[in-house]
């Protein structure tokens, strides 16, 4: 297993049954907090994508200790039965992991990270997200995305939508949306 977090990068690697692509570029940032691991077989394979959320400290960190930790978990316990508990655990072992990043003096420094992974078996497909990053599902000359973004603003959207607060409180909390 190999992680990669580098300011522009793209990798593409194939077996028989499955083309793996990952691309990645910085853009206008000052920092790339994207990062990403994949594992190949014959007949499977495993990636795994996070991205540091902005904003909060050491961002880059949280992102390549949770694909390290991601990828080691559904590297591990690949062959287990219940894949979608397989991804929960994975996702609340991690968070634990990422939310013990602390500072020099030992405070912890609420570090974040959006998560997605992706585990085929054969012919069939698993994934999990956390956060706005996507997953798309490419076939022909179609690309579908298979996730929605999970953020604040979509349950802000959804509370306005149903009554429960006004359009006041709503433009109040938006400046967090992206949460």
């Amino acid at each position: 297993m190999q992680s990669y977090n580098e300011t522009e990068f793209k990798i593409c690697k194939e077996n028989s049954l499955y083309e793996f692509i990952a691309y990645t570029a910085i853009g206008d940032r000052e920092e790339q907090q994207d990062s990403f691991g994949f594992k190949l077989k014959n007949d499977s394979l495993i990636a795994v994508v996070c991205d540091g959320m902005g904003g909060h400290n050491r961002g880059n960190d949280a992102s390549i200790l949770a694909v390290n930790e991601l990828m080691n978990i559904l590297e591990r316990n690949k062959n287990s039965e219940n894949v979608p508990g397989l991804f929960l655990e994975a996702l609340k072992e991690t968070d634990i992991k990422v939310a013990s990043i602390t500072d020099e003096s030992g405070e912890p420094v609420r570090a974040g990270t959006t998560a997605i992974a992706v585990m085929i078996k054969v012919h069939d497909l698993y994934w999990c997200s956390v956060g706005d990053s996507r997953i798309y599902i490419i076939r022909g000359n179609e690309m579908i995305q298979a996730t929605c973004d999970h953020t604040y603003k979509l349950i802000l959207d959804s509370r306005l939508a149903g009554g429960e607060i006004t359009q006041d409180e709503y433009e109040k909390n938006a400046v967090m949306g992206n949460v």
